[in-house]
């Protein structure tokens, strides 16, 4: 673990009070993992026993990411003042344990569908294979450089209930694309989708892709109201997922 990651892990498990590694695993890893394998097997059964494989599919994504925004929106966020007041400087750390918990479970869940859910194949398996493979390396990189420059306790929006302890991020990142993260997740979800070549696989990923595009755009007209003309210009020049220039992008990843 690099000394950036050590870091943004470390001001992580203070805000949750965590006193180990294996205490954060146990209390927040294990009960992601359980929740988000049920929801997994449990769904793919329903899709399986469904006569409409796509639709059944595109109902039960729609729903993952429905659970999710409400977990985030009306749960951690709504709850934010209330759990401020009520528990200090610990209100982190329950708004995580009852809702970003459950919300990591639901996301993972969403994002990881097209890989999971079942369906015939629909796309010859070895070059859509290989690209999908090469997706995944791309977002192994990425998610590499995502580490580095936002750390665990960015990540895990632990600055939503206490701004003014944020550090300003800078990266060159910023460069290629707005939304670094949620780029990773549809690339994710695309190389999912490859290598699994269903219909199921595509509707979900489509699903998928319409949830992140939704939650970046809210995103964005929030960032708007504080930077307004600045980042309408920002805007126009870097793009939200796809880089407008693909070979730097990889050379920025890969070196």
């Amino acid at each position: 673990m690099t000394e950036d990651k050590r870091d943004g892990f470390q001001r992580w498990a203070e805000y949750m009070q965590f006193k180990s590694l294996a205490e954060a695993c146990f209390r927040f890893e294990l009960p992601i993992t359980i929740i988000s394998t049920s929801v997994m097997f449990g769904f793919s059964a329903l899709v399986i026993l469904s006569k409409r494989l796509v639709l059944t599919t595109v109902i039960l994504s729609t729903f993952l990411w429905a659970v999710c925004f409400l977990l985030a929106k009306l749960g951690f966020i709504g709850q934010r003042e209330k759990y401020l007041k009520q528990f200090g400087k610990a209100a982190y750390r329950v708004a995580a344990l009852r809702f970003l918990l459950p919300y990591a479970a639901f996301w993972w869940s969403a994002a990881s569908m097209p890989l999971w859910v079942p369906g015939e194949r629909i796309l010859s398996i070895i070059p859509f294979s290989i690209l999908g493979a090469f997706m995944l390396a791309v977002l192994l990189f990425l998610t590499l450089k995502i580490q580095a420059v936002f750390g665990m306790d960015r990540l895990s929006f632990a600055y939503s209930y206490f701004p003014q302890e944020a550090r300003l991020v800078k990266s060159q990142i910023f460069e290629f694309l707005r939304h670094p993260v949620y780029a990773g997740w549809i690339y994710f979800g695309i190389g999912f989708f490859l290598i699994r070549g269903t219909f199921t696989s595509l509707a979900s990923l489509t699903v998928n892709i319409i949830a992140i595009s939704l939650l970046a755009g809210q995103e964005e007209k929030d960032i708007t109201k504080y930077f307004k003309d600045d980042y309408v210009a920002y805007k126009k020049l870097v793009p939200r997922f796809i880089p407008k220039r693909p070979v730097a992008f990889l050379k920025f990843l890969f070196k």
